[in-house]
């Protein structure tokens, strides 16, 4: 009887087997892409978030999106991407990235893996990401022979945001694994 009344304890507790999302901010969900094929249902999420500003907050949003869109789509995998804007998505920017598979398998179904998380360390300042949308809204008009003249590119935009030359320039986020 002592070792019923534990169980009950244990399953009425509220233990779960989902990870930690206590510091996950609101999140707006900027585009999901459906890459399944037979027998794996795969989705690749991009999401923001003006209210993230920390390690824990970048990653455990894109935990929670990730548990959101696998249980809305009955997924075998979502890889979610947290950007610092929808204008920017794509840039290889994310805040974090967070892949999840709820059966183990991974991208194919064999991986071993159920969870892969990084996220960065802090935010990508204002200024560079005033660059970063001016850089993808111009770059086209600086094509030469299919390649950016980035001299040129940046001398434009460093008059249109009056700043120095030096300072135009594609911001690099650091991210790094988060445990699970």
């Amino acid at each position: 009887m002592k070792w019923i009344s534990l169980f009950l304890i244990f399953m009425l507790s509220g233990c779960s087997s989902d990870p930690d999302t206590s510091q996950a901010k609101p999140y707006q969900l900027n585009k999901i892409e459906d890459s399944s094929y037979p027998g794996r249902v795969r989705y690749s999420v991009s999401i923001s978030s003006s209210e993230v500003t920390t390690h824990e907050e970048f990653a455990q949003t894109a935990i929670r999106a990730a548990l959101n869109v696998q249980r809305s789509k009955n997924a075998d995998v979502v890889w979610v991407y947290l950007e610092p804007s929808e204008a920017v998505a794509g840039y290889g920017l994310a805040y974090a990235i967070a892949n999840y598979s709820p059966d183990g398998g991974g991208n194919d179904g064999s991986q071993g893996w159920t969870w892969e998380v990084s996220a960065a360390e802090k935010l990508i300042p204002e200024i560079e990401l005033m660059v970063v949308e001016e850089w993808r809204e111009h770059r086209g008009k600086f094509q030469v022979n299919g390649l950016t003249d980035e001299p040129a590119l940046k001398a434009y935009l460093s008059k249109k945001l009056d700043i120095s030359v030096q300072d135009i320039g594609l911001p690099w986020v650091n991210r790094r694994d988060y445990p699970m």
